[in-house]
C-alpha cells in the first residue's frame, strides 16, 4: 500500500468533502493570507524519478531538503531524495537511494531523521525479509549513500507495516510505530505496535514497547513524538470509543517507568467520541514548548457527513488530572474542507497545516491558524489548482518563516511536487 492509498483508506476526504465544496462555496467568506507559492520540483521529470512524495521533509545544516516517495524510482519501490538550492533560486534533485522488491526496504512510509553523525533513518511499509516493512539506515560516504536494514518486521508480535515517523530520545534510542501486527486478535491483522530500536554492540536490538489490543486503547497508530523527559505521545486512528464505525481513536502516552531504563507505562491522554469537542479519528499530533498537544482529526467537526475533521488542542493539566480539549478550527465542508493532516508550530504560536482536499478544486490547501484574543483565526494560504494535488504531510518552516511541503500528485508530470511558500 502506498502513502496515497493509506491516506485514502484512513480518511473520508474524497467522498465527504469534494461535492460539498461545489454546492456550498458561496456560503462562507475566504480569509486569504499573503504568501507567494513557488514550485521547486515536479516529480516524474524522467522515467526513473520518484512518485507520490507523501511524507514530511527535513532540512540538513546546509539548507538541503530530504524526503521520500512511496513509489517510482528505477525499481518502482520508492526513493529517498535530496533537493539542493542552487544559485538563481533554482533547486536540484538528487536521488540518494532507490528501493526495489528484493528483500530490502520497499515503499518508504515515514519522514526521515538525522543522527549526530549525519546518518538518515526511516521506515518502509513493505519490504524486508518478510515483506512486512523495515527500519532502515542510510549512511553517507564519498561514493554515495549505503542502505542498511536495522530490522525486518515479521508480521507477528513485533508488528507489521511500519509508517508514520521515527524519533530519537536523548540516549540514542529510535522509536516508531507499525500499522498492524503485534499479536493481538482484537483486529483482523493485529492492532499495531510502538517499537524501540536500541544501539547495542555495533548493531541494534528491537523490542515492542506496546502492542495495541483494539479495545479502549485504540488501534492503527499513525504518529509519534517524544518530549524532553523521554515520554512518547502518539495517536491511534481508530479503536477506543465504539460510537464510530471502527472506533473513534485515541491519544496515548508511553511514560518511562520510575527507576527503570527499559519499562514504559501506557496511558490514555484522550479518547475521542462522536459528539466530543475534538472530532474523531485523529491523524497527527505535535507538542508545543509547554507540553500541550496540537493535532488533527480526519472526521467529525464541521458540517460534512461524517465530518471534514478539525484542528484541536489538548491543554496539559497543571498537575494530575484530565487534559482539556478545545477546537482551533472545525472544517465546514465549504471553502476549507477537509481532513487536515500534519501540523507545524512556529515560535509565535501559529499553527500551519494542509488538507487533502478543499478550496474550490478539491486539490487541497495550506492553512494557518493564528491565536487572537479569545480564540483563533483561520486563513487559507494557498489553494492547489494545477501546481500540485492532495498535500498529505503538512509543511516545514524555516528560520525565515518560509514554508516547504509536497503534494502527492498533479503538477507538471502528474507525479507530485515540492513547493515553497514565502510571506509577502
Amino acid at each position: 500500500m502506498t502513502i496515497k492509498e493509506t491516506f485514502v483508506r484512513l480518511s473520508f476526504w474524497r467522498t465527504a468533502c469534494g461535492p460539498i465544496v461545489v454546492l456550498t462555496l458561496a456560503l462562507a467568506p475566504v480569509a486569504w493570507a499573503q504568501y507567494t507559492t513557488t514550485t521547486l520540483y515536479n516529480f516524474g521529470r524522467f522515467s526513473t524519478d520518484g512518485q507520490e512524495p507523501g511524507t514530511p521533509m527535513i532540512f540538513d545544516g546546509s539548507g538541503n531538503l530530504y524526503g521520500t516517495t512511496s513509489t517510482g524510482g528505477p525499481g518502482g519501490g520508492g526513493v529517498v531524495y535530496e533537493l539542493s538550492p542552487s544559485s538563481g533560486g533554482s533547486w536540484t534533485e538528487t536521488i540518494i537511494q532507490t528501493f526495489a522488491d528484493h528483500g530490502g526496504p520497499l515503499s518508504p512510509s515515514s519522514s526521515l531523521i538525522f543522527d549526530g553523525s549525519g546518518n538518515l533513518y526511516g521506515v518502509s511499509y513493505y519490504g524486508g525479509s518478510f515483506d512486512q516493512g523495515t527500519v532502515y539506515k542510510l549512511s553517507p560516504s564519498s561514493s554515495g549513500w549505503t542502505a542498511t536494514v536495522l530490522h525486518s518486521f515479521t508480521g507477528g508480535s513485533d508488528g507489521a507495516l511500519a509508517r508514520g515517523n521515527v524519533v530519537f530520545d536523548s540516549k540514542g534510542n529510535l522509536f516508531g510505530i507499525t500499522d498492524q501486527g503485534g499479536g493481538s486478535t482484537g483486529c483482523p491483522s493485529g492492532c499495531g505496535t510502538v517499537f524501540e530500536l536500541s544501539p547495542s554492540g555495533g548493531g541494534w536490538t528491537s523490542r515492542v514497547l506496546y502492542a495495541f489490543t483494539g479495545g479502549i486503547d485504540g488501534w492503527a497508530p499513525a504518529a509519534l513524538t517524544v518530549d524532553s523527559s523521554g515520554n512518547l505521545f502518539g495517536v491511534a486512528v481508530v479503536g477506543g470509543d465504539r460510537g464510530c464505525p471502527s472506533g473513534c481513536g485515541t491519544i496515548f502516552r508511553l511514560q518511562p517507568a520510575s527507576g527503570s531504563s527499559t519499562s514504559y507505562t501506557f496511558g490514555l491522554i484522550y479518547s475521542f467520541t462522536p459528539l466530543g469537542p475534538a472530532g474523531y479519528n485523529p491523524f497527527s499530533l505535535v507538542l508545543d514548548a509547554a507540553g500541550n498537544i496540537y493535532g488533527t482529526t480526519i472526521a467529525g467537526g464541521g458540517r460534512c457527513n461524517p465530518g471534514c475533521g478539525d484542528v484541536f488542542k489538548l491543554t496539559k493539566p497543571a498537575s494530575a488530572g484530565l487534559w482539556k480539549a478545545s477546537i482551533l478550527h472545525a472544517f465546514t465542508g465549504t471553502y476549507d474542507c477537509g481532513s487536515p493532516v500534519a501540523l507545524s508550530l512556529d515560535s509565535s504560536g501559529n499553527v500551519f497545516g494542509s488538507t487533502g482536499s478543499g478550496s474550490f478544486t478539491s486539490y487541497g490547501e495550506v492553512f494557518k491558524i493564528t491565536p487572537v484574543s479569545g480564540g483563533w483565526n483561520f486563513a487559507v494560504l494557498h489553494n492547489f489548482v494545477t501546481d500540485g494535488g492532495h498535500p498529505s504531510s503538512g509543511v516545514l518552516i524555516d528560520a525565515h518563516g518560509n514554508l516547504f511541503g509536497n503534494t502527492l500528485d498533479a503538477g507538471q508530470f502528474g507525479s507530485g511536487t515540492i513547493f515553497e511558500m514565502s510571506p509577502r
